[in-house]
């Protein structure tokens, strides 16, 4: 998630899995390819969400 206002990238990674190594390279990379009216300067940083790592792989309904 990119956030223009607070300058934020957010990093989801329910897994916690070592595979968000390589999505931070990649964010960090698409922020430079932002137009010129955009910041030029970003935190990147893992969403924290309060339900914690995910656990099991179950896909309600799909």
């Amino acid at each position: 998630m990119l956030d223009l206002e607070t300058t934020d990238i957010c990093i989801y990674d329910p897994m916690g899995s070592s595979y968000i190594l390589r999505v931070r390279a990649i964010a960090e990379k698409l922020a430079t390819c932002l137009p010129d009216y955009s910041p030029r300067k970003y935190r990147v940083h893992p969403y924290q969400s309060d339900l914690g790592v995910q656990v099991d792989s179950y896909n309600c309904g799909v």
